[in-house]
């Protein structure tokens, strides 16, 4: 079970990555949205989803919206986590899909420390912001738009589950 703590800081990552409200991931249900203003230019579809494919959150390019509402209005959120629905969707539309990608929360990092010993690795703190932004800069300015964390470093995927 994740601690409250531990959702709290998964669901204010995405939700300010995402630009939607924290308790929306949770609410069952799917939803579309469109892209938020830091991904207008993406054209891929996200899928997010929450307590074990209850809560499924789409995301699109904004012109997309209206037309991938209808398209899932039957799916299961389950299925939307899959390549093959997409493909069926979009057909010759869809250029690549990666997914479904799990993302695992650990409330305790000790089985992590060899790993993070022998890369030389650490938690990230608020006081990587400035790298961290500068990094982004550097690396959209070098080849478009890239995830707003390295928590997530496949955003531009077809679709996503995260757990927890």
């Amino acid at each position: 079970m994740v601690e409250i703590t531990t959702r709290e800081r998964v669901d204010a990552f995405w939700s300010s990555t995402l630009g939607v409200d924290a308790s929306d991931l949770h609410t069952p249900g799917t939803r579309v949205y469109p892209h938020p203003p830091q991904r207008e230019l993406w054209r891929g579809i996200y899928v997010l989803a929450f307590d074990f494919d209850k809560a499924v959150s789409v995301f699109a390019p904004t012109d997309l919206v209206d037309g991938v509402t209808r398209a899932i209005a039957d799916h299961e959120g389950d299925t939307l986590l899959e390549v093959p629905t997409w493909q069926a969707l979009l057909g010759d539309h869809l250029r690549s899909a990666y997914g479904p990608i799990l993302h695992h929360y650990l409330l305790d990092a000790k089985p992590l420390a060899p790993i993070a010993q022998a890369a030389g690795a650490r938690r990230l703190n608020p006081g990587d912001a400035a790298a961290l932004n500068g990094l982004r800069a550097t690396v959209s300015q070098a080849s478009g738009p890239r995830p707003a964390s390295p928590v997530s470093p496949r955003c531009c995927s077809a679709s996503s589950r995260a757990t927890g």
